[in-house]
């Protein structure tokens, strides 16, 4: 049964994780990481912190896995986790930068320029900006 496991669709694949196949999860892990290891540079160029919050989600996933609900994408939902993980991590860094220190680091990206400013705001000005 294993050797059929890299040509199942997102929802068979998820269904055998969520029922504890640990080669299900490592397929899930091989399709997903590069692709979300692209989609944190988005965000930061701090490839360490991409990858530790790329293993966050993983572990996170691998511990909640009783509580996770079907998906069709799995991409999409590990995006969404990784998003919200590098974020929040990135929050943590950033509490204290002002507009001026953001625009001195040339080598942050843009959207994480944007993040920045928006985290910046008080709360009640910045929700319409949070997707």
């Amino acid at each position: 049964m294993a050797s059929d496991i890299h040509t199942l669709s997102d929802s068979l694949l998820w269904n055998r994780f969520l029922e504890g196949d640990s080669s299900a999860y490592s397929q899930i892990y091989n399709r997903t990481v590069q692709d979300l290891f692209r989609f944190g540079l988005l965000y930061t160029s701090d490839k360490e912190l991409i990858k530790d919050c790329i293993h966050d989600v993983f572990v996170k996933i691998h511990m909640n896995r009783a509580k996770l609900a079907p998906t069709d994408n799995i991409a999409a939902y590990l995006t969404v986790a990784l998003k919200n993980t590098l974020f929040n991590a990135l929050k943590k860094t950033t509490d204290s930068l002002s507009f001026d220190e953001i625009g001195e680091r040339e080598e942050t990206p843009p959207l994480r320029k944007l993040y920045i400013l928006i985290m910046n705001r008080k709360n009640k000005f910045r929700q319409p900006y949070i997707l």
